[in-house]
């Protein structure tokens, strides 16, 4: 399987948003530090925003990818492939 860019950020930031709350909710069990437990939960907070961030920006760039340009239309190519294609009167010379 050939190495993914997006993959690898999808499970990098989801492995530390489960590490995070995996830790907060042992905070919250366990301890009474509750300006920790509240840092860590802001946390869990910004990595929540930062994955949906980092999707977001990936799915925009497969789109910009796939879509072609505005001076690409489908009219445009055609009419520059007659352009280019020989005529009857151009085979006979």
């Amino acid at each position: 399987m050939a190495y993914s860019r997006f993959r690898a950020g999808a499970a990098l930031r989801t492995a530390a948003l489960a590490l995070t709350i995996v830790a907060a909710a042992w905070m919250i069990v366990q301890t009474h530090w509750y300006v920790t437990i509240s840092l860590v939960l802001a946390t869990a907070l910004a990595q929540i925003a930062a994955l949906v961030r980092f999707a977001t920006q990936s799915s925009r760039e497969v789109a910009r990818f796939s879509t072609p340009s505005p001076s690409m239309t489908r009219r445009k190519v055609f009419r520059d492939c007659l352009a280019i294609a020989p005529t009857a009167n151009s085979v006979r010379r």
